[in-house]
């Protein structure tokens, strides 16, 4: 059952303390769930009650614990990406998922409350601010695909949160490798400065953690196989897939897959010293 306040609820600073992050979007959002209506939805607004609920319910949850300035607006960032992706996929024509998801059970658990504290408390402690529209993202995408469960949605919030913003853009490049091609060379080339060296340590860790892979190759003389580290074969993996869905990263800008492109493509240099 929801709670009953007397006064405004408490999850309204949340929602409007995120401006500093998402600008005029947070009028918008806290228009949706906190709007007029028995639902808290604004007439003629493009988002179910089913997610209204949800939200209101983990802005005004949050709003009870002890937050900074910065980690409401972080938190109040989260609900309001969610809500914006939730409205993009209505407006879309895909469908609410019709399971139990946001049922609450005899035991009183309800998966989806459990899913958007998840990613609130996520993005509270995201010091990578590009992030948190992402794990936004996350909780609208499993709303509307009943094809992956919560317990998947709960594994994707904890990856994501071991991965850094260039990672998700590294994810993204191999997403839209199609019209977005990666230079000749190999993970491991020395590219001769350390910000290009960064970046493919990050690319590294992501093919190690098995996000990313490559065909394995074979060796001419034997016939035997060995790990494929090129550039140009590397793809996404089930790990990379499953978090470049959950997390919209197909919605990362061209322009910031161009910057890690341009970092790719730095000349490899011998041996440094």
């Amino acid at each position: 059952m929801d709670e009953q306040y007397t006064g405004e609820p408490p999850g309204k600073e949340l929602v409007e303390a995120s401006k500093e992050i998402v600008g005029s979007a947070a009028g918008a959002s806290l228009g949706l769930i906190f709007g007029a209506g028995p639902e808290g939805a604004i007439v003629g607004a493009a988002i179910t009650p089913a997610i209204i609920r949800t939200l209101k319910w983990g802005a005004n949850e949050m709003a009870m614990r002890v937050l900074g300035r910065q980690e409401k607006a972080k938190v109040g960032a989260a609900l309001t990406f969610t809500a914006e992706r939730a409205e993009h996929l209505q407006r879309e024509g895909y469908s609410l998922r019709a399971d139990s998801f946001f049922d609450t059970m005899p035991d009183g658990r309800n998966a989806s409350r459990e899913l958007v504290e998840g990613v609130v408390l996520a993005a509270r402690q995201q010091f990578e601010e590009l992030k948190i529209r992402h794990l936004g993202y996350l909780f609208a995408n499993i709303a509307y695909d009943s094809n992956l469960d919560a317990a998947l949605a709960n594994y994707g919030i904890g990856q994501a949160e071991k991965l850094s913003w260039r990672q998700f853009v590294l994810l993204a490049a191999l997403g839209r490798k199609d019209r977005m091609v990666l230079p000749d060379g190999d993970i491991s080339d020395d590219p001769g400065e350390w910000n290009a060296w960064g970046v493919r340590r990050e690319l590294m860790d992501l093919y190690e953690d098995r996000y990313i892979g490559a065909p394995s190759q074979q060796r001419a003389k034997y016939g035997l196989s060995y790990p494929n580290t090129s550039l140009r074969d590397l793809r996404l993996a089930h790990g990379g897939q499953l978090l470049h869905h959950l997390l919209s990263l197909d919605t990362i800008r061209d322009e910031e897959i161009t910057a890690i492109h341009n970092e790719l493509h730095s000349a490899p240099s011998g041996e440094t010293e």
